[in-house]
């Protein structure tokens, strides 16, 4: 999962700002999924 973030961080680097809700969206994703 961790892999998983890490590709997704670095694809949205770029777009951080027009995808800023997604990466949000994906961040609290993942902390729900790693508890």
């Amino acid at each position: 999962m961790q892999a998983d973030m890490k590709m997704v961080r670095k694809r949205e680097p770029i777009n951080l700002s027009n995808k800023l809700i997604s990466f949000d969206y994906f961040s609290y994703d993942f902390n729900e999924g790693q508890r």
